[in-house]
């Protein structure tokens, strides 16, 4: 069991919180997928209809896409090893 913050996590728990840290990666991406999309949409229009924010939404758009990636990642792994974890103690060899 592992101490987190004055309360224990048990084994069953580990691949839900991996798969709660899995959607709120999809959730940072996606975001940042769309910041994306809004400065592509006013690339190509060659500035036509360019918000007067789009360099701070292109700022935005990086950390979101990359921390969301990573996020990701982590929470599939933690999901998995939870899984793991649980039939390794169902059917021990």
């Amino acid at each position: 069991m592992f101490p987190i913050a004055g309360f224990v996590l048990k084994p069953e728990n580990v691949s839900l919180v991996g798969f709660a840290v899995l959607l709120i990666g999809v959730i940072l991406t996606i975001g940042g997928i769309l910041f994306f999309g809004q400065v592509y949409d006013c690339a190509t229009s060659l500035g036509t209809s360019c918000p007067a924010d789009a360099t701070v939404r292109f700022a935005w758009a990086f950390p979101l896409t990359i921390f969301g990636g990573y996020l990701i990642l982590l929470g599939g792994f933690t999901t998995l090893a939870g899984y793991v974890v649980m039939e390794v103690r169902r059917k021990p060899l």
